[in-house]
């Protein structure tokens, strides 16, 4: 009986071991990878923080009024539709303020895929330095 029990709680903790090694950090919550076409044009993916983003707007503006997917990789998110004022470009098009403060402009007219204003989202595995954390 003993060594069925012990049996039984050394799976448990295993179980409970393996579930909690997939568990994201808190800092992590909530960080969606987009890489439709970031790879292909030789830039890291996007780390988006989507709570940074939620804690200040309703999920309305981006996923209706904007056009953002709620399935994984549903949206077709260029660098072309950002400069054109679309997704991303939509709100960060270095003219929209918030708080004050002009939001930077996303895919901001460069044609070179390797510099610092690319980097701030294309962060994947980088450590770029963030304005803000969630």
């Amino acid at each position: 009986m003993n060594k069925i029990f012990l049996l039984l709680i050394l799976c448990l903790v295993s179980v409970g071991e393996s579930r909690a090694a997939s568990i994201a950090a808190p800092q992590d919550y909530g960080k969606v990878i987009i890489a439709n076409y970031s790879e292909r044009a030789g830039l890291a993916p996007v780390v988006f923080n989507h709570w940074v983003h939620r804690a200040r707007y309703t999920c309305r503006l981006c996923h209706v009024d904007i056009g953002f997917a709620m399935a994984k990789g549903a949206t077709s998110i260029t660098a072309a539709a950002n400069k054109k004022g679309l997704y991303c470009g939509a709100c960060h098009n270095g003219k929209r303020a918030y708080k004050g403060k002009i939001i930077f402009a996303s895919c901001s007219g460069t044609t070179s895929h390797k510099n610092a204003a690319c980097e701030r989202c294309h962060s994947l595995k980088k450590s770029s330095a963030r304005e803000r954390e969630f």
